[in-house]
Order: structure tokens, then sequence, then C-alpha cells
């Protein structure tokens, strides 16, 4: 089994892909389960023959379809949902493919057996079409079930079609993120990088039709290739050919970025200052970041930190830049389609009061502050909280980091407020651009939303990535650190949005840290209270309970 790079690439994510099975399962079954309350509906074919057509295109809905189980997917599943579970997925595992090697000191150890460069990306390649290809085998198996059990009336070709384009999305942002790991040897760097490109190419293709400026980079967009001439309702299309050759040429730049990379393996550790008498030649580094671990932490994501910035700061200005085009457009009738629509369904998206997405603070938090925005900042902290003590162990540096004088507890101390202080950075330099556009675009926000909106925010971030460093100091593990905090993201997530409509749910709801953070109202429309304050508890008692956890450990490198 562990005779190639492609089988101990898989053997080492198996108990991952089972989760991202699980994961694929649960999403479509819930979606198919609630066809039947969009296929009875009276009154929502009529609402959206009422909205223009852009705005029907930006919602991916077709008014035609709308009650079948073409359009029903199409809008509620492979628009939003499907393509971003495939891109968290793929740009993860081609970020790491190489750079991964690089960083946990393995890459050496590797190309010293006998195998190629070539064979090695190639391998790693491969082994990421496979895992993409289950993941999404587990939607295909869950639509044939449908088609039988809720008549969901979807051809095989159809679903042959959509799930095929999914599986070559996922690979061309896969293979991006491989060929950017590979030309810096940086993890981190590549799937800032590989996720700001997909975050940004999502959003032009999504709003291309209302704003007019927009539609002639829409072409260019993968997102375009994936769903033009709907392959959903007539399967495979030529459009797919793009996003086979841009993988192709990914790879390709991937394999000849690796080839010719000088591969460093020699892994630094943070060293406490020494007197002059206890000097010795030449200092270990000349950045003061490198003599302790917090500035060390803060080190290692110096270049990626900018990406994740650009990657959310772009998502932020894109959207309220095509702010004034939404508010005119057909707001009476898509205010009547959302209050008609299942609230179920609305709840997905963390809209619990659908009236006010047509306002500034309403609309800007609907992508920022409760969906697209809030993804991309938990990714980042549970990313931080993964890599802390788990990915230290993992590549093999813990025992280096140990045997200096530095206490276990003031590593788990030091990694956890270099967390915190990132995040900071991140939403301030997040709220200076939404603070910008309110200015220049009249979004009507007030200063105490934007300090409750961007605190809340860098606040519940710290929460999950302060779990996924505690799971971390428990197991060291990344991937069961990953599963762990990102498992309790989204349960905790639809938590909130489905107790306001699942009695039985409801009064669960107060358990929910989305709940502290956004309860029934939009984050930009809310006033500094009790919430921040409790989610940043709730994190410095996962970092406490880290220190005990990691202080007993016994550490394998």
């Amino acid at each position: 089994m562990l005779r190639s790079v492609f089988a101990k690439t898989l053997w080492e994510r198996r108990w991952g892909i089972v989760g991202w099975v699980l994961g694929g399962l649960a999403l479509t079954g819930f979606l198919v389960a609630l066809y039947p309350v969009v296929r009875d509906s009276t009154g929502l074919t009529e609402l959206v023959e009422q909205l223009p057509e852009e705005m029907l295109s930006l919602m991916g809905i077709d008014p035609a379809f709308l009650t079948t189980g073409f359009g029903y997917l199409q809008a509620q599943m492979y628009t939003l949902m499907a393509p971003l579970l495939i891109l968290i997925l793929a740009i993860g595992f081609g970020a790491s493919a190489t750079a991964g090697e690089e960083e946990h000191g393995t890459a050496d150890l590797l190309l010293a057996t006998p195998t190629s460069r070539r064979r090695v990306v190639l391998d790693k390649t491969a082994a990421m079409l496979v895992t993409i290809a289950i993941v999404v085998l587990s939607f295909v198996v869950v639509l044939l079930v449908g088609n039988l059990t809720v008549d969901l009336k979807l051809s095989i070709w159809g679903i042959v079609g959509i799930n095929l384009g999914l599986v070559l999305l996922g690979m061309f942002f896969g293979s991006l993120a491989a060929a950017i790991g590979a030309w810096t040897g940086r993890r981190n760097v590549a799937a800032a990088v590989a996720g700001a490109v997909a975050a940004v190419g999502f959003f032009i293709d999504g709003m291309a039709p209302l704003v007019s400026w927009l539609g002639a980079a829409q072409k260019f967009m993968p997102f375009y290739w994936y769903q033009v001439e709907s392959p959903l309702r007539n399967g495979p299309t030529a459009w797919f050919l793009l996003l086979v050759a841009g993988s192709l040429v990914f790879t390709a730049a991937a394999i000849e970025l690796f080839r010719r990379k000088d591969i460093g393996v020699t892994v630094s550790v943070p060293r406490p200052r020494r007197s002059k008498d206890e000097a010795t030649s030449v200092a270990s580094s000349s950045s003061p970041l490198l003599h302790s671990v917090f500035g060390k932490t803060v080190w290692d994501r110096r270049r990626s930190f900018w990406w994740w910035l650009a990657g959310v700061g772009s998502l932020a200005a894109l959207t309220i830049a095509v702010f004034p085009s939404i508010a005119g457009t057909g707001t009476e009738a898509l205010e009547a389609l959302l209050e008609a629509y299942p609230p179920e369904m609305l709840a997905i998206f963390g809209i619990t009061d659908p009236s006010s997405v047509f306002t500034g603070a309403g609309f800007v938090s609907t992508r920022v502050y409760s969906s697209i925005g809030v993804v991309i900042i938990l990714a980042f902290a549970i990313g931080m909280g993964r890599a802390a003590l788990a990915g230290e162990e993992a590549s093999g540096t813990a025992d280096l980091l140990l045997s200096t004088p530095i206490r276990r507890d003031t590593v788990v101390l030091q990694k956890a407020a270099a967390m915190l202080g990132l995040l900071v950075a991140l939403v301030t330099g997040l709220a200076i651009i939404v603070a910008i556009g309110d200015q220049i675009v009249d979004l009507d926000l007030t200063g105490s939303g934007l300090l409750a909106a961007n605190a809340g925010v860098a606040a519940l971030a710290f929460l999950f990535g302060a779990l996924a460093l505690a799971a971390g100091a428990a197991t060291g593990s990344p991937g069961r650190a990953t599963a762990i905090a990102a498992g309790a993201a989204v349960v905790t997530f639809f938590l909130n949005g489905f107790g306001t409509v699942v009695d039985w749910l409801e009064p669960l709801r107060p358990l929910s840290p989305f709940f502290w953070y956004q309860g029934d109202s939009n984050p930009l429309d809310q006033s500094p209270g009790w919430q921040q304050p409790l989610l940043l508890i709730v994190g410095f008692v996962f970092v406490a309970a880290a220190i005990p956890l990691f202080r007993r450990r016994d550490v394998g490198t």
C-alpha cells in the first residue's frame, strides 16, 4: 500500500477523506430532503417571475425550472455550497502537495528515494484527483437516491455533467495551489493565494450579470466555464476543456518549478536572547521576531497574511462596489421572494431577517460577515490553530522547540497570542476597507456596527482557532485538530440558523457561538455588548485547556 507517493498520500489522508465524505452526504441529503417544500410551494414561481433577469442570474435561478429538481439544486447546491466545499478541500490538498513536505522537513527524505521530482508531483496530483472524486461521488449517491425518493427527475447525464465539472473546478484551483506551493515552498502562501483568486473569481462571475463593467471579465472566470450551458440539465460541456487545460498547465508548472527548486528542509526554532558574554560568533537570524515563539509564529505567516487580507479585503471591496446596483434592482420582488422561501434554506446562508438584506449593512453582512468572509477568516484561524502544536509535532520540530529553555506553557500561550494578534490585524484591515467603502458608496454604516462586527468575527475566529489548538495539543494530529474545529464550526453554524425555524432546536440555539456573534440581526447592525467578550472568554478557556494537555503529552517526532 505504501510503496508509492500516490498510495502513501491517500493513506495519510484516509480519515480526512472519511470526514469529507460524511460532510458531503450530510449537505446533499439535507438539501434533497427540503426539495418537496420548494416543489409544493404555489407562490415561489410567480414571485420569481417579477425579478429582473440579472438578479435571477446572480442567484442561479431559472424561473421556468425553480421548482424542478434541476432548478432547485442548481440554485441551492451547485452555485455556492458544493463548490465552496470542494475548493476548500482541493486548495488545502494542493497547497500541501510539495510545500508541506518542505515545511515538515521530509522533502529530502522523500527525494533520497529512487523517485523523481516529476513523479512526486504527478503522484500527489493523482491523489488529489482521487480524493476530490471520492467526495463528489458522495453527492452523486445522494442525488441518485433522491431521484427515487423525492422525484428529483434528474437525468443521469446531467448528474454526471455537473459533478464532473465540480471535480474539474476543484482540480483547477488545487493544481494552482500546488504550483504556487512548488514555487514558494510555503503551504500557507499557496493556500492564501489560490483561495484569494477563487474568492475574487467567484464574486466576479456572480456579480457580472448585475454590473456591466464586470461583464467583460466573466468569460475568463473558471466558475463561468463550470456552470455555463447548464451541465446539470445538459450533461458535460465543451467549456470543461478549459478547466482541464488550466489544470494541466498548472500541473506542468508545478513539475517544472519543483524540479528546479533548491529544496530547503532546515527548520529553524526560536532561540532565547543571549547576553553579550554568552553570544557566539553568528546570530541565528537578523530578525528580532525569531527570538520568541510569538515572534516566530508571526514571522512564519508574514507573507501568507497579506494574501489572506487581500482575499477577504477584495471580497469586501467588490461587495461594496456592486451595492448601488443591487439596491435598486427588483428590491420589492426579491424581498417577497425571500419571505416566501423556506426559512430552513435561508438559514443555511445565515439569513434570519430577509428584509435587512437590502440595506448597506445587511448586504455587506450577508456576503462578508455572515457567509463567505466568515469562512475565509475561520479558515485562517483554524489553520493557525492546527499548526500551532500539532503542526510542530507532525513536522518533526516539536522536539527541537522543546529542547530550548522554553516551557511548554509558554509555547502554548505565545502561539495563542500570535494567533489572536494576527486575527486582530486581519479584521482591522478588513474594517478599514469597509469604512472607506462606506464613505464612497454611502452604506449608512455606524461606528458601533463596524466595531461590533469586526471585533465579533475576530473573537469568533479566535474561539475556533483556540479549539483547533487544544485539539492539536490533545491528539498531536493536524488533521484531527482541523476536523474537530471545522466540524464544531459547521454544527454550531447550522444550530444557530435552523434554531430559528425548527422548534426542537430553538432551546439549543443559545449554545452556538454564532448565536452570540450574530443572533437575529446582521453583525453590522449591532453594537458592542456581551457577545464579543463571551466569545473571547471561551477562546481563552480552550487555550487554558491546551496547556495541561500539551504539558502531559508525550511528544512524538
